[in-house]
């Protein structure tokens, strides 16, 4: 895994650490081991950090919504 081991990026279904490739040199793909689940290296990280907040706003506020159908998240920020 080399420089990235520090991401801390881990599926959001399986709660394994993602696994990264670089496709043609020029982008970095993350990819579950597991399921499989995978995009870029941008676009996990930026759903690990909204996730992140998410569960901030959440645990600050409490329950953002009553009844209101549960947000999942691709990727987590481990």
């Amino acid at each position: 895994m080399g420089f990235h081991e520090e991401e801390g990026i881990v599926c959001g279904r399986c709660r394994k650490p993602v696994q990264f490739e670089t496709v043609r040199g020029i982008e970095t793909i993350v990819r579950c081991p597991i399921c499989g689940e995978s995009d870029t290296l941008d676009a996990a990280r930026r759903e690990a950090s909204e996730h992140t907040a998410h569960v901030f706003l959440q645990r600050a506020l409490g329950p953002i919504k009553a009844g209101a159908p549960e947000v999942r998240y691709r990727f987590h920020a481990e």
